[in-house]
């Protein structure tokens, strides 16, 4: 899990608790945790799964952390203030975002941001942690529309 929080404050906030002490989440957080993730993905060369986290409340947020290297996101603040409606709408938006940059899934999408690190090498090891994932029934998959779903399904037949 890539940055969660914060006890920097940064210049930009205009909370009256702004001088608090204690660690800061949420939308003030969003492009430190971003620039943290991307320097991960490069050191690790993409090899390690990371959960991008903090400040995500949009798919576009989302999607942002994943072309920096995150191979999963993690919602918390924006999820305790939009609800769990959220999640189905960022699911349908993410994919939206994935299908307009050409990608077939989101782990196409994974340090897509990031030069000098070749994600498309790594699709395996991020296919089997999501596979993973979802076998565990943490998270839900993203939808595919019918014609890639049945492609999906086809290349698992095979690989069984």
């Amino acid at each position: 899990v890539v940055r969660n929080t914060t006890i920097s404050r940064p210049d930009s906030l205009i909370s009256d608790n702004k001088t608090a002490k204690g660690g800061l989440s949420g939308a003030p957080l969003k492009d430190k945790s971003t620039a943290m993730i991307r320097k991960v993905y490069v050191m690790t060369e993409g090899a390690v799964p990371i959960i991008g986290v903090g400040g995500i409340s949009t798919a576009a947020d989302a999607y942002e952390k994943i072309r920096a290297g995150a191979s999963l996101v993690q919602l918390y603040t924006a999820l305790v203030y939009q609800g769990p409606g959220m999640v189905r709408r960022m699911k349908r938006e993410l994919v939206k975002l994935v299908h307009a940059d050409g990608f077939k899934n989101v782990q196409m999408a994974v340090g897509a941001d990031v030069k000098g690190v070749d994600n498309r090498t790594l699709n395996r090891i991020h296919d089997d942690f999501v596979k993973l994932i979802i076998s565990q029934q943490l998270v839900e998959p993203l939808e595919l529309p019918p014609q890639q779903q049945e492609k999906r399904e086809e290349e698992e037949e095979e690989e069984d």
